[in-house]
């Protein structure tokens, strides 16, 4: 039903497209500071292009300038728990933290539930490196964020799915409850590559009117729930589709991007044209010989992947100074 463009709503969904709920009223979840896995590919990748200048330059992936714990990430200051009712109008939580000296610690909280809605439960605790919450009563956690108490928090807060429609299988009143408690200040969507190729063999009667439609009702939900965040979509770069043994172009690619730029430029939006950033349809085959594109002509590699997310970075910096600039 997720590749479909009716997508009946699913009552157990939380606002991200998913939900956990503990297994018995004793389960405990455990979150800690792992460490980061080399990416092996990115390093090769480097070291290749130290050899051959005409590849596009992937940044370090070391630690950032004052990082305490190296690329392990920073130590955790704030937990932040979206709710829905379980079994219980009122859902408790304990939370045990281990510190950074290796000291432990105990918090409870708890949340009353009035409708079906969502409930936010918020601790602050000192600089930790693991956590191990267990609930009564066990609730639907939708959400489960920590954060540094500073900076920039990155969080995926979208499942990944076949389609982008799927996100509107959520009960309207659910996921605009999840949203507001998690109320970001930018939420990036990047989908598109599925829905074309549906559209090129018409699954379903699929075609570009539906498409159009999903996303207005999806955006409109969204700034219906949190006026105040900005949406980016992250366009699609070129795809080609393996037809009659060859990797071809196809119309449909085209119709996605032109609708994803159209409900855009309505509604508010920021777009980064993924397809102009790899320089269409050339820069895509030229991507898969760098080793940026994976020979499905489709998905990127690890490389890929760090040179689309630079590009995305740096530009949303670039635009950030320009508004400082101008509100001087």
């Amino acid at each position: 039903p997720f590749e479909s463009f009716d997508v009946p709503p699913v009552p157990d969904l939380g606002f991200t497209g998913f939900s956990h709920r503990p297994q018995s009223g004793g389960s405990t979840t455990i979150q800690q500071v792992g460490p980061r896995t080399p990416i092996y590919d990115v390093r090769r990748y480097q070291s290749n292009q130290r050899n051959h200048s005409s590849l596009p330059a992937i940044p370090d992936t070391g630690p950032p300038k004052g990082a305490r714990f190296g690329t392990d990430g920073e130590s955790w200051k704030r937990v932040h728990l979206i709710l829905r009712p379980g079994d219980a109008r009122e859902a408790k939580a304990e939370l045990r933290y281990r510190t950074e000296e290796g000291t432990t610690g105990v918090d409870t909280g708890s949340v009353r539930f009035s409708t079906s809605g969502c409930q936010s439960l918020k601790f602050s605790i000192p600089a930790s490196r693991r956590i191990d919450l267990s609930f009564e009563g066990r609730p639907f956690i939708d959400g489960l964020a920590v954060e540094t108490g500073g900076g920039i928090s990155f969080s995926s807060i979208v499942m990944r799915g076949l389609h982008q429609a799927w996100l509107l299988g959520i009960p309207e009143e659910q996921f605009a409850c999840g949203y507001r408690a998690y109320d970001p200040d930018l939420v990036i969507f990047q989908f598109g590559i599925n829905e074309s190729q549906t559209m090129h063999y018409a699954v379903q009667g699929f075609s570009p009117e539906i498409y159009e439609r999903q996303l207005r009702d999806l955006y409109g939900r969204i700034q219906r729930a949190v006026p105040g965040a900005s949406i980016l979509i992250l366009g699609p770069w070129e795809r080609l589709l393996k037809q009659n043994g060859m990797y071809q172009t196809y119309e449909a690619h085209a119709r996605v991007r032109e609708i994803q730029k159209r409900v855009a430029n309505d509604m508010g939006l920021a777009y980064f044209d993924g397809f102009i950033y790899l320089e269409g349809t050339e820069g895509l085959r030229r991507a898969v010989r760098r080793g940026l594109i994976q020979g499905d002509y489709t998905h990127t590699s690890y490389p890929g992947g760090h040179y689309m997310a630079d590009g995305l970075y740096n530009r949303i910096m670039e635009d950030f100074a320009v508004w400082k600039e101008s509100r001087r």
